[in-house]
């Protein structure tokens, strides 16, 4: 069987998988399930600053998923082409009641998983606080949130408004850094113009890692009463959706740091935690995954990578880890108007719907006896007609030599 532990931080993992600061890590009780059901370590619930102990309380309801169609009453079947909603904010829990069950989360745990805090401010003077209150725990590492994707309608210094600027995020983690004796990890808000800049600068004040990166700030609209649905704010928006964007953002960090890097945000099954560490992430955060499907998926997803990884003669997650940066060029070094390429029908497998020829834009598809027919030097080659085909029978040729 593979080796699938990791060093982080300095911190040795039986395996890259973290359970994100979420619900899943609101106190001792859960955090301890989160380590039994698998996971390497877990990122506590962040603690908030007095300037925003407001959000330390939480709306109820708080969830929605948007684009929820289950085909199954098995979670672990659950469907991928969801958004979740929410605005669940900071842990429920004062400074010395966080203090307090971080410390108890340590004893219960012990040496099964490392426990990460992770902290987040709405005023420059919450920061001194608020390592004074990590300092008097035992967690292992320490992350700082930089990047809430809605903490900002209810505090304007708050969530992504500490991490879009690269100054005033490498400012922050100097401070914290300055103030506790754990390695610190700052979290990334993907609501900035360059991600790679705030990363470096984080990096050259101190931090010994980055999370890349957090949600989005969202607002979904009920058209009949004019209305935000839920609840009347703004919320957060993830969910598997975002895997593709954290993995473009993972290989541009990977390619400008050397510290290591935690993936979160869009991970959903093994494969992706797989990608993850192709894109050069050393740890992998989860949140939605658990919240939807329960801490079931935890084994499902270990047992897979094991079962991966001995089937490709991988010995450890080190030998994937950046894997893609080979295959990864520009957009000026691609290849472009290739010749021959144009789309074919399996016309045993067509059954005349009419779908492709009503979206083809060069007018290249035509259906005759309930069968679709291709006009190849019309065809420009997009491959649309086959990614929309419901039967499959489209595909694209390759490029002539």
């Amino acid at each position: 069987m593979a080796n699938l532990s990791t060093n982080y931080v300095g911190l040795k993992l039986k395996n890259p998988l973290l359970a994100a600061s979420a619900t899943e890590t609101k106190d001792a009780k859960t955090m301890k399930k989160c380590i039994d059901a698998g996971f390497g370590g877990v990122v506590v619930k962040s603690l908030y600053g007095t300037s925003i102990a407001v959000a330390r309380k939480w709306h109820r309801p708080r969830f929605q998923l948007l684009n929820w169609h289950p085909k199954s009453t098995d979670p672990l079947k659950a469907p991928d082409g969801f958004i979740l909603y929410s605005v669940e904010q900071g842990s429920q829990f004062n400074y010395d009641e966080w203090r307090d069950d971080v410390n108890r989360a340590k004893d219960v745990i012990g040496d099964k998983g490392v426990v990460i805090g992770s902290i987040m401010a709405g005023s420059m003077s919450d920061w001194p606080e608020m390592c004074e209150v990590v300092r008097k725990t035992n967690m292992d590492a320490l992350e700082i949130d930089l990047s809430c994707p809605h903490m900002k309608e209810t505090h304007k210094d708050s969530g992504v408004e500490l991490g879009a600027d690269p100054e005033h995020a490498a400012e922050i983690t100097k401070l914290v850094i300055e103030n506790v004796n754990v390695p610190v990890i700052a979290k990334l808000t993907p609501q900035t113009a360059n991600l790679v800049l705030v990363a470096k600068r984080i990096e050259e004040a101190g931090a010994a890692a980055i999370t890349c990166h957090n949600r989005m700030m969202a607002l979904d609209i009920n058209i009949e009463t004019a209305s935000p649905t839920v609840w009347p704010s703004y919320g957060g928006w993830g969910g598997p959706w975002m895997m593709p964007y954290n993995l473009a953002w993972l290989t541009k960090i990977y390619a400008d740091v050397k510290i290591p890097i935690s993936s979160t945000s869009g991970v959903w099954k093994w494969q992706d935690i797989i990608a993850a560490i192709m894109a050069g992430a050393t740890t992998v955060q989860s949140c939605t995954a658990i919240l939807v499907k329960g801490f079931d998926v935890v084994k499902e997803w270990l047992d897979n990578m094991n079962a991966w990884m001995d089937d490709k003669g991988y010995k450890s997650l080190d030998e994937i880890r950046g894997a893609v940066m080979k295959n990864l060029i520009s957009g000026a070094q691609l290849k472009r108007g290739q010749p021959g390429v144009h789309a074919v029908v399996d016309e045993g497998k067509c059954t005349g719907c009419l779908w492709c020829e009503k979206i083809c834009l060069y007018e290249a598809i035509t259906v005759e006896d309930a069968v679709a027919e291709v006009n190849e030097d019309k065809c420009d080659g997009c491959g649309m007609c086959g990614q929309v085909c419901p039967s499959k029978a489209i595909s694209m040729t390759k490029p002539s030599k």
